[in-house]
């Protein structure tokens, strides 16, 4: 059976992301990803990094060029984010201070490529691990070392949708409770004439 390409699996996340905006907008504030990255944007990319890109990785970004907050955790590098700038920066200081007292659980540190960064964490592939279907290991990192991994891009993907509709799912219930407790708090209502009840008793 046939993998659905980067172009669907970017759709299916932005659906999900959106549904999140509609249910909740003051807790997931709308967010869409970039514009397609040019063949030139990922060269300059592979130039600043000093190797080329990890496939799944450039087939990702020629089809959306990073994403500000796109899991609701995070941001997705740009292209021209990879290898330069500020945020890049920022990010291997965080990776040099976790390395300055590795773990037994950690990879390379050389072979690392940052491709989202958070406010604690950073998730990163590594360009020097085995291929999986043509993409390389992607490793997610707190200040104590590796929190989780998946074995290739596609499957960080995946994984990202499947947290993405327990989340759905928790902001769905939580929506049916809060109408739930206010067509219970109504006037005339069971719970309304239980609690009016209590009150003139108190009385």
């Amino acid at each position: 059976m046939r993998q659905p390409g980067w172009g669907a699996l970017l759709g299916e996340m932005i659906i999900r992301r959106g549904c999140l905006t509609q249910l909740n907008p003051e807790l997931w504030q709308p967010s869409i990803p970039g514009a397609r990255a040019t063949d030139d944007d990922l060269r300059a990319a592979e130039v600043g990094l000093g190797r080329p890109l990890d496939a799944q990785h450039r087939e990702l970004l020629l089809e959306g060029d990073g994403w500000q907050d796109g899991f609701g955790w995070g941001d997705l590098l740009r292209a021209d984010q990879i290898g330069t700038g500020e945020t890049w920066t920022r990010t291997l200081e965080f990776l040099d201070n976790l390395y300055a007292a590795p773990g037994d659980d950690l990879p390379h540190r050389s072979g690392l490529c940052p491709v989202l960064v958070g406010d604690e964490d950073v998730v990163a592939i590594d360009l020097d691990g085995p291929l999986t279907e043509g993409g390389h290991p992607v490793y997610r990192f707190d200040p104590a070392g590796v929190v989780d991994q998946w074995p290739n891009m596609r499957q960080y993907w995946l994984a990202q949708l499947t947290t993405l509709n327990r989340l759905i799912e928790r902001e769905v219930s939580r929506t049916v409770r809060a109408r739930t407790a206010t067509r219970e708090a109504r006037p005339g209502s069971a719970a309304w004439a239980a609690s009016r009840e209590a009150l003139l008793c108190r009385d």
